[in-house]
């Protein structure tokens, strides 16, 4: 093989190789959602992100800008680029797609951003989705710079998430079905809700005989 061309290949190889360790490692402070900062991160990976390989385990893919909008858990989503060609601020918007479970929601969610050839994920906990009446929207804003200071050009925007509030439950009553939100019962009124399913059924009973 000519000298020169090895010489060649072995620079190349030592500059990407700098390149890649001098990558910054992520930090909270590097995207916000609502102003606030998240609460951990991952990154930078290489690759195009997925469920598998965003740095945090449990979560299911939403949304991405690119393929607005989409409908997980009953809520669609999309997920849109305040100010096109920059990575400045982010909107995600979601309403009541028709499904048992209504908004509100609260839900951990991830948000991974991607330029050039790798990508970081932010994870944001606790994350309460509000209908007013059936819909809502929250901004993210990335903050880092790139090496020329600037906020750098993403290639794309996703997010992930998973359900961390309870669901509605349905308690025993006649005419089924009775749905209560699990959060909001005492037990006085978990009682009360039962006896009258009891007294439901004792009177149905009697009817037919």
């Amino acid at each position: 093989m000519n000298k020169t061309f090895t010489t060649l290949l072995i620079g190349l190889a030592a500059f990407l190789f700098m390149s890649v360790a001098s990558a910054a490692p992520c930090a909270v402070t590097d995207v916000t959602y609502e102003s606030s900062n998240a609460d951990d991160c991952a990154g930078p990976i290489a690759g195009n992100d997925n469920e598998s390989n965003i740095g945090f385990t449990g979560f299911d893919f939403i949304v991405k800008d690119e393929t607005s909008p989409d409908t997980y858990m009953g809520i669609e989503f999309t997920l849109t680029g305040i100010t096109a060609g920059t990575s400045g601020n982010w909107t995600l918007g979601w309403s009541d797609a028709g499904d048992p479970l209504d908004l509100p929601l609260t839900m951990d969610l991830v948000f991974v951003v991607k330029a050039s050839d790798s990508f970081s994920s932010y994870l944001f906990e606790e994350v309460d989705l509000i209908g007013d009446p059936g819909s809502g929207s929250g901004t993210w804003e990335v903050t880092f710079l790139n090496n020329g200071g600037q906020i750098p050009n993403i290639s794309h925007a996703s997010i992930y998430g998973k359900v961390t509030g309870e669901p509605p439950c349905t308690v025993d009553c006649e005419p089924p079905p009775c749905t209560v939100d699990c959060n909001n019962l005492t037990e006085p009124t978990t009682f009360g809700l039962l006896m009258m399913g009891l007294v439901g059924t004792f009177v149905t009973r009697r009817r037919k005989n």
